[in-house]
């Protein structure tokens, strides 16, 4: 169970001490830490907290547009008491303007707080200790972490009977200092100005709570993150260790053997040319094989330290390399690339190759003897990569079964999908067999649903590589 207490640190468990109940009250009256507050950049509110403003300044402007138009003249005409107290004339006049902008200026409080404040202090003083609209700013000032305008503006409003007569001390017979001091710290004092100050305090202090909560919980997820995205680490790089203390054994065995093979051929150049082209795909796969396992004791999403030109230049030469080893070995392979890679990371670039080599090894495979045909159109912020064969022989459908296992293309789709791409498998009408993938770049995610495109009569969606390795 999550123990909030335990979980939130130490500053969480102070606040439900004795002594962390006045520490978080405390804070609450204190200036905000964020950077916004120290550039003077206003924080902007949520859109439900505008509706609630919305519906609170229309309240409040109804009312004070009823109490001054209406409810004030009513009990002026009903009792010449209120008609005493009741300000008449240009004064009136300018205590309704001031209110219905003080109300209006509600709309305003979470961005500007200073600005309500002001017109409410202004009304307070006109309408002689009238407090309506005074401690919502108040409030406001202190759930914004405005401690200084709060104070001024507490003082500002405690101020008023000092100078001014309040109306409901000219309603009443007259009282001795004592109780006038009394009456003006329960009627005025308190509900005015304490009583708003302890409710925003307390509110800014369950915010702040429920942020420690928000915070520490985030923390965690990162935490969980962090420990699996670890874990994951670790389990490629246990595997590299198996993969590379046996696979790199048995393929440095053939390589010896190859060379061994070459050196005794000497009369035999056919066999001599076989047993060197051995040794070479042998260096060759230990290459890729070292390759692979520095792919898997490092980080899938990390990108390579080269340049777009350069990793253009190293890829087209790898995978000029590939098709140069491929023809030696008998087969007909032609490649063209369109476009330049740009923004491509090392694993899209490694996706991209580990596609072309799959559909080779197929066609190699599946089809002994028929042309194969590579194209690559490099994209601003995607690669697409089709490999095409033609129908394979007749005398060679018995070793493609034998060799034909189906993990090839399945995994060539994992490591696709991985990248945020998809790869799709069809074969052709004539019998041959088409590959295709699209692999987004570094710079946008693809969306990896395949597009819908016309296929000829015969044609089929291989979907899960059932002539695949």
């Amino acid at each position: 169970m999550f123990d909030q207490s335990q979980a939130a640190g130490p500053r969480y468990q102070r606040a439900f001490g004795a002594v962390g109940v006045w520490d978080m009250f405390t804070r609450s009256l204190r200036p905000d830490s964020g950077g916004h507050r120290r550039l003077g950049v206003a924080v902007r509110p949520k859109r439900r907290t505008l509706a609630y403003d919305a519906v609170l300044t229309v309240a409040v402007t109804a009312y004070t547009l009823f109490v001054q138009l209406i409810l004030l003249p009513a009990l002026a005409a009903a009792d010449p008491k209120y008609a005493a107290v009741i300000p008449v004339g240009n004064l009136r006049l300018l205590i309704i303007v001031v209110s219905v902008l003080a109300s209006l200026a509600l709309a305003l409080r979470r961005r500007w707080p200073l600005i309500p404040a002001v017109l409410a202090i202004v009304e307070l003083w006109l309408q002689r200790g009238s407090p309506f609209l005074y401690p919502i700013a108040l409030y406001t000032l202190v759930t914004r972490g405005r401690p200084g305008w709060a104070a001024l503006t507490a003082m500002a409003g405690a101020a008023v009977p000092v100078f001014v007569p309040l109306p409901t001390l000219a309603l009443a017979p007259p009282l001795p200092f004592p109780a006038l001091v009394t009456f003006t710290v329960k009627m005025y004092i308190l509900p005015t100005i304490v009583l708003p100050v302890l409710i925003a305090a307390t509110v800014r202090t369950h915010r702040l709570h429920i942020g420690i909560i928000k915070d520490h919980a985030h923390r965690l997820k990162r935490e969980q993150r962090l420990s699996a995205s670890n874990a994951r680490l670790e389990e490629r790089a246990r595997f590299a260790r198996d993969l590379h203390d046996g696979v790199a054994h048995y393929v440095g065995l053939m390589i010896i053997q190859a060379g061994a093979l070459e050196v005794r051929s000497s009369g035999a150049p056919e066999v001599t040319c076989t047993a060197a082209l051995i040794g070479d795909l042998g260096r060759q796969g230990m290459a890729e094989l070292r390759d692979l396992l520095d792919l898997l004791r490092s980080d899938p999403n990390a990108t390579d330290g080269m340049s777009d030109q350069m990793a253009d230049e190293t890829w087209r030469r790898e995978v000029q390399e590939l098709v140069d080893r491929t023809q030696q070995a008998g087969a007909r392979v032609t490649w063209r690339m369109t476009g330049e890679i740009l923004h491509a990371g090392s694993a899209a670039n490694r996706t991209a190759y580990r596609v072309i080599q799959e559909g080779i090894s197929n066609a190699i495979r599946h089809a002994h003897g028929a042309e194969i045909d590579v194209a690559v159109v490099a994209r601003p912020h995607l690669l697409e990569v089709v490999v095409r064969n033609g129908p394979k022989a007749a005398q060679g459908d018995a070793a493609a079964r034998s060799l034909g296992s189906g993990y090839g293309l399945r995994g060539m789709r994992e490591r696709v999908t991985q990248t945020g791409g998809v790869l799709l498998a069809d074969a052709t009408p004539d019998g041959g067999f088409h590959l295709s993938a699209s692999i987004p770049t570094i710079g946008q995610p693809h969306d990896p649903r395949p597009s819908r495109r016309r296929r000829g009569n015969g044609a089929r969606r291989d979907p899960i590589g059932a002539r695949s390795l």
